[in-house]
């Protein structure tokens, strides 16, 4: 049984099927599976299960990618932000993520929750849901907008992190149970009405402050007056370097790329191929219109769960009167029915379209088989319904003529990728063949010349004089490393007036923050006029700041002030410091405007439902630490060390 789940797996179009059966085995046996994936080398081990050495390299090497992303979009700054959020080491990263997720799957198992086969296979064809849903798992590279997963280049990623189908397929039902889960713990927030109030003011209420600034320039003019000692400059030198290898020069690396343009190859796409995708895939992916049903329905609430029996004994009776005489469904809907708004109707609801009501309820009503069938009593949380159908629609599909042009460029795409790939294994170990294949090609070559990690991540992984391929957008790319400058380090005396410069600003820096502590601690006995007798500084008064005045916050911002920290302040009198590039401020909540009630009331939806948002990551981090409270966690350390 086995082999022949194997043999579906290397034929991408049985890829998917191969996909259902895995994940109904999962939801039948998710002991069986678990075992069976402990057979490889454990890296971590939550409560006893495993996850495996291949799942951690998996999830490593995606922070890594994650990490470079971050280096590439915020530069110098990156080590800083990275540092402030304790993501300075990838291997920390994967090893938190695979715990987190691993006890919140445990979680579901515990409360009897699993991600069933169907829903499992709807996901994995919705080539949207995957590139957003799943892009820590599947790379977007692999999945096309219209044709979906490409299955080759999928088994391909699989194989290089040595995992084998069934580690992949249980990583899928990981994620997607611990996304359910997630969903779940998150509906359970519920968010006090003095709160929104709260939060109401903060958002709308304008506020008036009173502002004393200090200036850093004239701070760092004061410091520098001061002379450093070649002692305490090489104390400097050596801190930064240890805490955050401020002067290390990062390691460059040259290379030569090529670039290769899909045209060189002129593939062509058959008519036949066209109508045969169109009509393979248009279920799934050119619906214009999709299956309607309308149906009546016979609601029996359950007031509380004391009363569950006597009412499902009263939805059984009622059912048995249906199928007496299926015909009488509107009168009993119209004399039984809880739910008002249809009862009046006999039951009658508009018709509607898959995943617009509860899922129970969508399936009792599509499986119907013909008007006037009647299904099960089935439970919803409106409480026991029965429901019967009146009328179904077909689906209607776009024309091929519409999507012709996107079905030939994505086959078109996919037998490009393919070929490149192929070329590319054959000529790539020898220099003679690689020259001749980008001569009758027409490789564009560009000099990769002493680049970051951040500039090209693919040199990066490469050893000196060997290749890598693959395709990037439509393109393909072939990227040979040539030389490597290591990292290291430059001698104090070379950069020394560099490091004397920053030197004075840190030491101007510890100043400011000094002093704008001293300046907060002296409002408490004192008005805020005293505090320029004490400080060298300004003062000045905000007037009325209004929250939707858009543009005036902007000004404000561009000054430096912490417009946003200002506007949560909820009580008059307090007070907040802050620090920018250039000035520290010292800011007091002088007046806050009257709550107008009927302008609350008008806001409170909204603004309750920003203030849940604002609250969802702290409250789903308090979740995980519940659960992480009472777990028993290992690492392997004979192959992972994680340094915390």
């Amino acid at each position: 049984m086995v082999t022949v789940f194997r043999d579906y797996f290397k034929h991408k179009t049985h890829f998917l099927l191969w996909l259902m059966i895995a994940a109904f085995v999962v939801g039948l046996l998710p002991t069986l599976f678990k075992e069976a994936t402990q057979t490889s080398i454990w890296a971590i081990r939550v409560n006893g299960q495993d996850v495996g050495y291949p799942e951690f390299m998996m999830e490593q090497e995606r922070k890594r990618e994650w990490m470079m992303n971050m280096r590439a979009q915020y530069g110098e700054y990156a080590d800083w932000i990275l540092s402030m959020m304790g993501a300075n080491d990838p291997k920390v990263l994967a090893a938190r993520s695979l715990i987190r997720q691993e006890l919140v799957n445990q979680f579901a198992d515990d409360v009897g929750i699993y991600m069933g086969s169907d829903v499992i296979a709807e996901k994995m064809s919705n080539p949207e849901f995957v590139q957003k849903e799943l892009s820590d798992i599947i790379p977007p590279q692999v999945v096309d907008p219209i044709t979906g997963i490409n299955s080759e280049m999928l088994h391909r990623y699989i194989k290089h992190f040595r995992l084998t189908p069934d580690l992949f397929e249980r990583q899928i039902e990981r994620a997607l149970l611990d996304t359910l889960m997630i969903d779940f713990v998150e509906s359970t927030l519920y968010v006090p009405q003095f709160d929104v109030k709260q939060k109401y003011q903060a958002d709308f209420a304008k506020k008036s402050f009173s502002l004393f600034s200090i200036s850093l320039a004239d701070l760092l003019k004061k410091e520098m007056e001061t002379a450093v000692s070649d002692e305490e400059l090489a104390r400097f030198y050596d801190e930064q370097n240890n805490s955050a290898r401020r002067y290390w020069v990062p390691e460059k690396r040259s290379g030569t790329q090529w670039t290769f343009d899909p045209k060189s190859y002129r593939i062509a796409v058959t008519p036949e191929e066209v109508n045969e995708y169109y009509e393979t895939n248009k279920i799934k992916q050119f619906i214009d219109k999709p299956s309607t049903v309308q149906v009546r329905r016979i609601v029996i609430a359950v007031p509380d769960m004391a009363q569950l029996a006597h009412m499902q004994t009263k939805a059984a009776r009622l059912k048995d009167e249906i199928m007496n005489d299926p015909s009488q469904f509107e009168a009993i809907a119209k004399r039984e029915s809880d739910d008002a708004q249809t009862a009046q109707k006999g039951g009658l609801m508009e018709p509607f379209s898959r995943g617009t009501h509860e899922l129970s309820f969508d399936r009792a009503a599509f499986i119907l088989p013909e008007d006037g069938a009647v299904s099960d009593v089935i439970e919803t949380k409106e409480g026991l319904e029965i429901l019967q159908r009146v009328s179904k629609t077909a689906p209607s599909y776009k024309p091929l003529s519409a999507v012709r042009s996107d079905i030939e460029q994505s086959l078109k795409q996919q037998k490009f990728s393919k070929q490149f790939m192929a070329d590319m294994r054959k000529v790539a170990d020898s220099e003679e063949s690689l020259a001749a294949f980008i001569a009758k090609k027409g490789g564009i070559p560009k000099e990769l010349d002493r680049v970051s990690e951040q500039e090209s991540s693919h040199l990066f992984k490469l050893q000196k004089g060997k290749k890598t391929f693959f395709v990037d957008g439509s393109d393909g790319v072939a990227i040979r490393l040539n030389t490597i400058q290591k990292s290291y380090l430059p001698a104090l005396e070379t950069i020394k007036k560099t490091v004397t410069e920053d030197y004075y600003e840190n030491k101007a820096k510890q100043k400011l923050g000094d002093t704008l502590k001293q300046a907060k601690m002296q409002l408490k006995d004192s008005p805020l006029a005293e505090l320029k007798k004490e400080f060298n500084g300004e003062l000045a008064q905000t007037g009325w700041i209004d929250p939707s005045d858009k543009e005036a916050i902007e000004k404000l911002k561009t000054k430096g002030l912490p417009i946003e920290g200002m506007l949560q302040m909820e009580k008059i009198a307090s007070v907040l410091t802050h620090q920018s590039d250039d000035r520290g401020f010292v800011v007091r909540l002088d007046q806050i405007e009257p709550v107008d009630m009927q302008k609350f009331e008008e806001k409170r939806d909204e603004t309750a439902g920003s203030l849940k948002e604002q609250r969802m990551q702290q409250y789903r981090e308090g979740f995980v630490a519940s659960l992480h409270r009472n777990a028993k966690i290992e690492t392997n350390e004979s192959v992972i060390t994680l340094q915390a």
